[in-house]
C-alpha cells in the first residue's frame, strides 16, 4: 500500500469564480508559481488550484498571501522572503519519496476525475 488519499467531492469548488478568472476543465483555477490567477489581484491556493493536499495547500495560500502583500507593497522586503520561504518549502514538501508519492496520487486523482466527469456526462462507452 503507498498510500490512502481521502477525497471529499470530485471536482474544485471555483463555480462561482468560472466566469471571472481562467479554469481548466476540471474547473481548477489557473495560477502561476506566484499563485496569481489570469486577473491582477486575484489569487488562488489549495484545492481550488488543484493542491488537493493538505500541508501543501496550506503552504501555497502563505505564498499567495505573501505574494498579494507584496504587490500591494506591505513590507515589500519582508514580504519578498516570507514568499521565497514559502516557495522553498513547498518545492521541499514536493520533492524526496513522500513528495513523489503524493505527485502521483494527485496525477491519479485528476485522471479519475476526468474518467468521472466523461462518465457523467456520457461521453464514454464503458464506465
Amino acid at each position: 500500500l503507498d498510500g490512502i488519499f481521502v477525497q471529499i467531492g470530485l471536482a474544485a469548488n471555483s463555480s462561482a469564480f468560472k466566469e471571472i478568472v481562467a479554469t481548466n476543465r476540471l474547473g481548477e483555477i489557473i495560477i502561476d508559481a506566484h499563485c496569481r490567477t489570469d486577473i491582477p489581484g486575484i489569487y488562488a491556493a489549495g484545492d481550488v488550484s488543484g493542491i488537493e493536499e493538505a500541508s501543501s495547500a496550506m503552504v501555497e495560500g502563505r505564498l499567495a498571501g505573501c505574494a498579494a502583500a507584496e504587490s500591494l507593497g506591505y513590507e515589500p522586503v519582508r514580504a519578498a522572503a516570507e514568499k521565497e520561504a514559502a516557495r522553498s518549502e513547498l518545492s521541499e514538501l514536493r520533492s524526496g519519496p513522500a513528495g513523489a508519492r503524493i505527485l502521483s496520487g494527485l496525477e491519479k486523482a485528476r485522471k479519475l476525475r476526468l474518467e468521472h466527469d466523461i462518465c457523467r456526462k456520457g461521453g464514454a462507452s464503458v464506465c
